[in-house]
């Protein structure tokens, strides 16, 4: 699951001079406070607005938040992770897909930066999806 995707680059603008070189960058910035702001507010809001409130149900969002969210034990990883991966095969939608490739990257990286990431999808979802 850990194979580069692009998904990353919709949290910026055109032309936008703090976007990252690479995905690894991208999720590394989520530890810098500056590029962690403008990522989980700014780009969030946009990548959210423009691709996933109509790409995800309410549900399936929160569906994808528990399963971070909330963490039973350590064994737990890989059944979250496969059961996350199911998520994402259920659907057709390519942002979907590499969105959940995406936070699965950043959970194997530091856990709570992914709970945060998640949290603020889910809010921008919240806010800007009308199923």
């Amino acid at each position: 699951m850990s194979q580069e995707n692009n998904v990353w680059k919709f949290f910026y603008q055109k032309g936008d001079n703090q976007k990252p070189a690479n995905q690894k960058d991208f999720i590394n910035g989520l530890q810098d406070e500056k590029h962690r702001k403008y990522i989980l507010l700014e780009g969030m809001e946009q990548f959210v607005k423009s691709k996933l409130s109509r790409s995800l149900t309410k549900t399936q969002m929160r569906n994808i938040f528990d399963l971070i969210k909330n963490k039973n034990d350590e064994n737990d990883l890989i059944s979250r992770q496969i059961r996350l991966t199911y998520i994402a095969g259920k659907s057709d939608k390519w942002e979907v897909k590499e969105f959940i490739k995406l936070l699965i990257d950043i959970y194997n990286e530091n856990e709570e930066t992914a709970k945060t990431f998640i949290e603020s999808a889910l809010a921008y979802h919240k806010f800007h999806a009308r199923n």
